[in-house]
């Protein structure tokens, strides 16, 4: 019970900081530019003590040899006694500030688990993006001139990751977030990557896509579907047609809706279609609740199986289509905690720090972040024998993108060249039904 209220409340969390948004205001800093340079330095969190600590991160083997960085874009030295900077850029006071701050309570839970880390203390600094495309921005250039500063973790929103890893990522930093879902973060039009250094640990929106597909084929033994879809979710629905075609499937049509006009013709052209099944992803849900209930008023369309993107997992489905939206499929996303270690260490530790129980699960992709992050300081970090440690930032990225299997909390972690380290088997399927919230699983 415990997992599935926690599972519930990410129907409504996740819109927070999964839409795109529009790139920074000015001009992101190309690959020739300097990085910026802050107005003022950030403000620094020291780490809560409050919770006894566990052995300390490992120290790196010490090298014989005097150090020289050949490192294509530079590497960070740590002198004896001097602290290990990390950054936060969370949403503490915005719309999703609920999700920034259950972050926060995870890294904190994360760094008191490591110790010190490489053998020196840590500093976090942070600063507040409000969810808030420009306070993202602010908050990437400032952070981006402290040169000391090895890896940010978030954003909490996606709209603010947009304008403030591009400074980031000229700086040679990474960013590796807990919350960002927003299909396709950073890659161009031709397939290419914009700005490299960018991880997160939660899933993309497009892979509820690829998982609707498989579903389609697995559960539903469908062979032909159409889909429809608002352009902001667009990219979800490119994922589902790719994958149902992979999988031996046949998206007859592909529909992309702005608003209600034209609706009862393009619902009888489905109907002359014929296919097993529809796939939507439309962003307003009171035009997804008109397109059901015209649906059902549809000759050929009465019993229609509709699949559709979390966004309409909503305890106002029974106003928004009452009856029409019967049977409906949507995909959603539950943490299945399978380390035992969780109970044990993460759960008791939250409950010390905050004095309740977990009612977000964005604490845990926290814990996960940090603790890929040190899986990668600890393959590319050199001490020397004054005590001297260097941080390699290219080496660094590399190890991030040559993750493979690594157990986190949330499931095991392989990394691709895009940065999208999540798993994907997190997402499944549940089943509305009028008059019943939450709906009902379905799938797997």
């Amino acid at each position: 019970m415990y997992r599935y209220l926690i599972a519930m409340f990410l129907v409504v969390l996740l819109s927070a900081c999964a839409a795109p948004a529009a790139p920074p205001t000015s001009p992101p800093p190309t690959s020739t530019s300097p990085a910026p340079t802050p107005t003022s330095p950030p403000s620094n969190t020291p780490i809560p003590s409050d919770t006894p600590l566990p052995t300390d991160t490992p120290t790196p083997e010490i090298s014989p040899t005097p150090y020289t960085c050949t490192d294509a874009i530079g590497c960070v030295q740590i002198n004896p006694g001097e602290p290990l900077k990390l950054g936060y850029i969370l949403d503490l006071s915005g719309g999703a500030a609920f999700i920034g701050n259950d972050t926060l309570v995870g890294l904190q839970i994360a760094l008191e688990r490591a110790g010190k880390i490489l053998g020196h203390d840590v500093i976090l600094m942070g600063e507040d993006e409000g969810c808030d495309a420009e306070k993202g921005r602010a908050a990437g250039q400032k952070l981006a001139g402290e040169d000391q500063l090895l890896a940010v973790l978030g954003t909490t929103c996606s709209r603010a990751a947009i304008s403030a890893f591009p400074w980031l990522s000229e700086a040679g930093m990474v960013m590796i977030s807990p919350s960002n879902t927003a299909a396709k973060m950073f890659i161009e039009p031709n397939g290419q990557l914009r700005y490299p250094g960018y991880f997160r640990v939660i899933y993309s929106d497009s892979q509820h896509g690829s998982r609707a597909a498989q579903m389609a084929i697995e559960k539903l033994q469908a062979k032909k579907a159409a889909a429809i879809s608002s352009p902001d979710l667009l990219p979800i629905q490119e994922a589902f047609v790719d994958e149902f075609t992979l999988l031996g499937g046949k998206v007859s049509l592909k529909i992309t809706l702005n608003n209600p006009d034209g609706l009862p013709g393009l619902l009888s052209s489905i109907a002359a279609d014929a296919p097993d099944l529809v796939y939507l992803t439309i962003g307003d849900t009171n035009l997804a609740g008109q397109l059901l209930t015209l649906a059902r008023q549809t000759p050929g369309l009465e019993n229609m199986r509709f699949v559709a993107y979390e966004n309409l997992n909503t305890a106002e489905m029974d106003n928004l289509a009452g009856l029409a939206a019967d049977g409906l499929l949507i995909s959603f996303y539950r943490l299945e905690i399978l380390d035992f270690r969780y109970a044990d260490e993460i759960l008791s530790a939250y409950r010390q720090k905050t004095g309740a129980d977990p009612v977000e699960v964005y604490h845990v992709y926290a814990i996960d972040a940090v603790d890929l992050l040190l899986n990668a300081l600890n393959q590319v970090s050199a001490l020397y024998p004054d005590g001297t440690l260097y941080i390699q930032r290219q080496a660094l990225r590399d190890a991030l993108y040559a993750t493979q299997d690594f157990q986190g909390f949330s499931g095991a972690m392989t990394c691709n060249p895009f940065g999208d380290c999540g798993a994907q088997t997190l997402i499944m399927f549940v089943e509305y039904h009028y008059g019943v919230y939450p709906p009902m699983f379905f799938w797997p």
